[in-house]
């Protein structure tokens, strides 16, 4: 977190930032909503005719690096990477840069080289101490608030919303969806009289209901067809100006012109929703980041008096906010991948709160659709890694989860990834969950034996384990997903 770093760097080489900012911080669905603005932008502005250039810095990388800086959604190319490599050590003097500050000064580099319009920035930590933060932006989005980080960001909710609130700059627009730490965060849009959108005062969303679909074939046959999940929600405008306009009196006060803007806001966001909408989704987590990236890029188009050719195109416009959700997904994240006999669920639970929220969701729901539909009954493996520093006293409900249902599955590997400098090794974490579930079962010989310690990651490991020919669920830091992702590129 270096943002004086990046700071006098840009000042000790006398850099004027022309394009405006958007920044994204929050607990989860930081990398989805930033990747979605982009994304929405993009397909407004092809179907407005308007040509605005937008770069998109964002993070983590799962196979190459250059998929974190992109311009109109394409990746740097590996000469401008290693140009504006070198180009930051030769202009940083005596500043001293760490590797995720160089990183946010080649992407600003490359767009200033590029003369973009509007730059998208994931925050790496927090917010109000990170590199990225160093930008000035004209829009703030704080997903939501969770505890995380806490060695670098505090051990509470309000310590966490200070930090990620730190982003808010004077006489800017903040959008969050966040009910934990939501206090704090409006605290900070008062103090620098920033409009506050809260989704939660907007919009009713409800999940209708989650199906199996197969992708190739109608024969619902686990060792032929390929499938996805199909989540639909139905999604309905609940407030008004008025709701919203109350929520900003602190800026109202002093910005009369502001009622206007609240309005024509509000009339654009009926076009969508007065009526309700139902959209569906390939991921359970993407609603309401779908949601903020979609007022992010409303709210921009607005503010740049693109108000009446919204209202023109409001049809075609439409028609991109229902195709963008299923089209839409990002590697890690809740991926389904068929090798030989064997399907896996990729996802990166970046935390206990995700984790124990995915796991719930697979064996409560996901699971009886797939038994529902398969022809043949199945068990499940499930693939842990996790960073260290878990409080696995904290794990209560994701032991009771798996207890609960055990019967369901085969074997529960724990494995250790590469990349993550601050691993937990997998005998630790075996360990503890054989403590755990040793006593929660009574020392049930018939549970612990599912229990498989298989060291470090490598491609024989994954060969193994792609021996079983069932469903495997691989879940743990993203870390661990990207270098699983990783070799399973490699056609093992």
């Amino acid at each position: 977190m270096s943002i004086k770093e990046v700071k006098n760097f840009l000042e000790y080489n006398k850099i004027n930032i022309p394009f405006k900012t958007i920044l994204v911080t929050g607990t989860n669905g930081k990398s989805s909503t930033s990747h979605l603005i982009n994304l929405f932008l993009s397909k407004f502005c092809q179907k407005l005719n308007i040509n605005f250039k937008i770069g998109l810095f964002s993070k983590p990388h799962i196979l190459k690096i250059n998929e974190r800086i992109k311009i109109n959604y394409n990746d740097i190319t590996d000469y401008d990477f290693n140009y504006f490599i070198k180009k930051v050590n030769e202009l940083k003097g005596d500043i001293n840069l760490n590797w995720f500050d160089e990183l946010v000064l080649v992407s600003i580099l490359y767009f200033l080289e590029n003369k973009i319009d509007l730059g998208i920035f994931e925050i790496g930590i927090g917010g109000r101490n990170d590199s990225t933060n160093a930008l000035n932006s004209i829009i703030n989005i704080i997903t939501n608030i969770g505890l995380e980080h806490t060695d670098i960001l505090g051990n509470t909710i309000k310590s966490i919303a200070y930090q990620k609130a730190g982003i808010i700059k004077d006489n800017s627009f903040t959008l969050t969806y966040a009910t934990k730490g939501f206090k704090t965060i409006y605290k900070q849009a008062i103090k620098k009289k920033s409009v506050i959108f809260n989704l939660n005062d907007i919009f009713k969303i409800k999940l209708l209901n989650v199906s199996i679909k197969s992708t190739d074939s109608n024969d619902f046959n686990l060792n032929t067809a390929n499938f996805v999940f199909e989540f639909a929600y139905f999604i309905k405008l609940i407030s008004n100006s008025k709701v919203i306009k109350n929520l900003n009196s602190h800026v109202l006060k002093e910005n009369k012109f502001l009622n206007n803007f609240f309005n024509d806001f509000y009339k654009i966001l009926k076009m969508f929703f007065k009526d309700g909408i139902v959209i569906k989704f390939y991921n359970p987590y993407l609603v309401k980041n779908y949601l903020i990236a979609f007022l992010a890029s409303i709210l921009y188009l607005v503010l740049n008096g693109y108000i009446d050719l919204l209202i023109k195109y409001k049809d075609k416009l439409k028609k991109v906010f229902l195709d963008l959700s299923k089209g839409f997904n990002l590697m890690g994240r809740f991926n389904i991948i068929k090798i030989n006999n064997s399907f896996l669920l990729i996802d990166s639970a970046k935390d206990i709160t995700a984790l124990e929220y995915i796991l719930n969701l697979f064996f409560n729901r996901l699971y009886k659709i797939v038994a529902d539909n398969f022809l043949n009954n199945f068990k499940v493996s499930l693939v842990f890694s996790f960073s260290k520093g878990k409080d696995f006293n904290k794990f209560k409900n994701i032991y009771n989860i798996i207890y609960k249902n055990i019967d369901k599955i085969k074997n529960i590997y724990f494995l250790e990834h590469l990349i993550e400098l601050k691993l937990e090794k997998s005998s630790v974490i075996y360990k503890k969950f054989y403590d755990n579930l040793a006593k929660i079962s009574n020392n049930n010989s018939n549970i612990l034996l599912k229990l498989k310690d298989l060291g470090k990651l490598s491609e024989n490991k994954i060969k193994d384990i792609l021996q079983e020919n069932n469903l495997i669920f691989i879940t743990g830091s993203i870390y661990f997903v990207a270098n699983f992702l990783e070799l399973i590129n490699k056609k093992l």
